[in-house]
């Protein structure tokens, strides 16, 4: 069958596929512009058929040649139904610096033009290549139909390269809203936000109960840690501000002093999900290991989740995972010299576990495991950096916690011979109704083994069934739920 006699309906079809698995997927914008324009240039009723098709036509890049975007502009004007928008993005490094100065006039006046029907915005600028044409574009003009908006303004700029405010307060559909940007906004005017994420650094974090406070619909939120952060001593936060309708709360990449101080200050009665990636700290003054993990277990009883029945226990050189339904904290101690006291390191660590199980109402069906130690020698300089031999002691001690009567089934990446050879001992039966250990295979994982002679062994003395299982992916906490409800529980 040739192109000339493929009917339309079945063009449309391959235009739709090629729409999703060749435009939607291409890196960069140029690659989406010459994939959309190759679908002109084959015959006549299939060029129809692309220039009809509207979700090739609603994306566009500013940084493109000035041409390239006139093409879209033109057949915005003439075939798109605006109503359900347009898409626009800018990159102000992309394109080169030539005939900067009219490229950056041609920018504004497209915003301008076009932000009546802009629903998805997105605008990176990088240093030495802000725009106040931009800058004024996005900080006074109205966007009645924007939804979804990202601002991200390298980390080294000192100024939010002249945006004073957004679309002049006057955004009432925008709900998803990502600034990435030094210094703070005042959002009160944005009072349809649902979704919020804001990086967070020492210029705006003393400012952030006033960024989250009057935004009476907020759900998500998500603090993410700048990664050139000065040292700076944090003063007693404000009295508490409530985000009523907030259930989903993640602070990542930051010093376990910032979560600390952001969970003084709110409250979330309706929270879900809870997300922590900090770093360690060591208090010389006071000889103290902080994390906040700690101070925050006792607020967990309030997530609204019916029962957690699952608890993953990640095991890395310099990286520690606890997780359950509802919550996922990681801590990590990379190149800190000063956890210089190995044994009292590895016991506060096995203090979290212990504080997690009275602090959170467990009803544990199964146990998920992760370790990717390997080395059986101690770092000499980085004395806290856990060895092949710590494996040991941290199961038995997860082990004698009392959690384990329901426990059927065992996932584990990485090396399970240790975990085997415990679950061997004449002594003591640990895991007493154990059924299935799942051997699990990841992406970005090592292939997950276990020594020959110790299945063996455990086979010959207990009914439990090894199971080989491939995953997608890494084990976020989405993909840990999915995988704990695939398997037969009781």
């Amino acid at each position: 069958m040739s192109f000339s006699t493929i009917p339309p309906e079945i063009m449309h079809m391959i235009i739709d596929h090629y729409w999703i698995d060749t435009v939607e997927t291409a890196e960069t914008g140029l690659e989406r512009f010459w994939a959309t324009l190759l679908l002109l240039q084959i015959i006549k009723p299939f060029r129809l058929a692309a220039l009809s098709h509207q979700d090739l036509w609603r994306k566009i890049h500013l940084d493109w040649p000035k041409g390239f975007v006139e093409l879209y502009q033109q057949h915005w004007q003439s075939r798109l139904d605006l109503r359900s928008g347009i898409s626009v993005s800018l990159d102000t490094e992309q394109g080169g610096e030539e005939n900067m100065q009219e490229r950056r006039a041609f920018w504004e006046a497209v915003l301008v033009q076009e932000m009546d029907r802009i629903t998805d915005l997105e605008i990176r600028i990088r240093t030495g290549h802000n725009s106040i044409a931009v800058a004024n574009a996005v900080s006074n003009t109205p966007a009645p139909q924007l939804q979804r908006f990202r601002l991200e303004i390298d980390e080294n700029m000192n100024n939010n390269a002249d945006i004073r405010q957004l679309f002049n307060g006057d955004a009432p559909q925008l709900h998803q809203l990502h600034i990435h940007t030094p210094l703070p906004y005042i959002l009160t005017p944005l009072q349809g936000l649902r979704t919020l994420e804001i990086r967070l650094s020492h210029h705006n974090i003393k400012y952030i109960f006033v960024m989250l406070s009057g935004l009476p619909h907020l759900e998500t939120v998500a603090l993410v840690g700048a990664e050139l952060w000065k040292n700076q001593v944090l003063e007693a936060p404000p009295p508490p501000i409530t985000l009523e309708y907030c259930t989903s709360f993640a602070i990542t990449n930051v010093t376990a002093s910032v979560p600390c101080y952001l969970f003084a200050g709110l409250l979330l009665p309706r929270l879900e999900k809870l997300v922590v990636k900090e770093t360690i700290q060591y208090l010389t003054a006071s000889n103290e290991i902080h994390a906040s993990i700690l101070n925050l277990l006792p607020k967990l009883p309030h997530l609204a989740v019916a029962q957690r029945e699952w608890l993953h226990l990640g095991l890395h050189s310099h990286r520690f995972v606890l997780e359950v339904q509802g919550l996922r904290y990681e801590t990590d101690w990379k190149g800190n010299e000063e956890l210089s006291d190995r044994p009292r390191f590895i016991q506060f660590l096995k203090r979290i576990i212990k504080q997690c199980a009275s602090s959170i109402n467990l009803h544990l069906h199964a146990f998920i495991f992760e370790t990717s130690l390997v080395d059986k020698k101690k770092n000499t300089q980085f004395l806290a950096y856990l060895i092949a031999g710590d494996e040991y002691g941290f199961l038995v001690h997860t082990f004698n916690l009392n959690l384990w009567t329901n426990a059927t089934s065992v996932f584990v990446i990485g090396d399970a011979t240790t975990l085997v050879c415990l679950l061997c001992k004449p002594t003591k039966t640990f895991l007493p109704n154990l059924q299935f250990i799942h051997l699990l295979q990841t992406g970005s994982a090592s292939t997950t083994t276990c020594d020959g002679p110790s299945r063996t062994k455990l086979e010959g003395r207990r009914q439990i069934t090894f199971e080989n299982t491939r995953l997608r992916g890494d084990l976020t906490m989405g993909l840990m739920q999915r995988l704990y409800l695939t398997f037969p529980r009781p």
